[in-house]
């Protein structure tokens, strides 16, 4: 594995004679230095997102026409707030992670089982945390070079509609002219500003889809009635969860429909990429251990 050697939970579990010696420890020490990875890997994604969100880049000041009504609904608060999804998925993700891997490791054999168990949670963990951050990094370049109006824009915008001639239906009013007479909130009337691709979409499908092929992966290697079937319920909850926050996007009145098309895409494509480039094919050699029960 790759992490062996740029983790320090990797570098502590490859000493194997000093883990074998005292598993009290090897759980204590290993178990600290995994959650030093982990932060340090969701600090750097954090920084590298607000990075990209609030310095490098703006969305592109578009117009629009006087006739548009798909951008004239009115301004609703999010069902489920950036916040409330980024704690889901982060909290959520390593609790999955832990159940799935005490299973399969449950129905195994091998020598150090338990800094095995340690180093392969967290070495999971560390491939979703990157493969999300990359997917919502990608995701905010998006937003900010197409710049779509979010059909609440007119909403926050707040036009001054006497400098603005509207007088006939199908006028255009250029994005430079229409910024210099928007009067509401700054913060919200950049926000309204990304519509393409849906954020929350994107996050939500590569949360959706890592998780149920790595349970898929679990289960198929597993075997057993016990495993398939508290993978599949994770799997279903997490799944519904994500059609819940795909649903509310579009009746909140914060994308238009083909915004979280593609922001479920580009979800979907970032956590199969993912899978393919950092997990091998056999998933018991990746942890080094044998499967202790044997099925004809």
């Amino acid at each position: 594995m790759p992490f062996d050697r740029v983790t320090l939970s990797g570098r502590y579990f490859n000493r194997r004679d000093e883990v074998a010696a005292d598993w009290r420890r090897t759980f204590l020490l290993g178990g600290f230095l995994a959650v030093i990875d982990v932060l340090i890997s969701t600090i750097v994604g954090y920084v590298v997102y607000k990075t990209f969100k609030g310095y490098f880049i703006n969305p592109v000041e578009l117009g629009f026409y006087c006739n548009d009504a798909t951008i004239r609904h009115p301004w609703r608060p999010n069902t489920i707030s950036p916040g409330a999804l980024i704690a889901t998925i982060i909290g959520t993700t390593p609790l999955i992670i832990c159940v799935a891997e005490t299973l399969l490791f449950r129905l195994s054999q091998g020598v150090n089982l338990l800094p095995k168990w340690v180093r392969s949670c967290t070495f999971e963990y560390l491939k979703f945390i990157i493969g999300f951050s990359i997917c919502i990094s990608v995701m905010e370049v998006f937003k900010c070079t197409f710049g779509r109006l979010r059909p609440y824009f007119i909403d926050v915008c707040v036009p001054d509609w006497t400098k603005i001639d509207c007088s006939i239906e199908n006028n255009f009013v250029p994005g430079i002219f229409l910024h210099a007479h928007c009067t509401g909130d700054p913060i919200r009337i950049r926000n309204a500003r990304s519509s393409f691709p849906s954020g929350h979409a994107a996050a939500a499908a590569f949360y959706a889809v890592y998780i149920v092929f790595y349970l898929y992966r679990v289960a198929r290697a597993g075997f057993t009635r016990l495993i398939e079937g508290v993978t599949v319920l994770m799997g279903l909850l997490v799944m519904g969860w994500t059609l819940f926050v795909l649903v509310t996007r579009i009746t909140d009145n914060r994308h238009h429909v083909n915004d979280v098309i593609f922001g479920s895409g580009l979800g979907i494509g970032f956590a199969l990429l993912t899978h393919s480039l950092l997990t091998r094919q056999h998933i018991y050699e990746e942890r080094e251990i044998k499967r202790k029960i044997k099925f004809e």
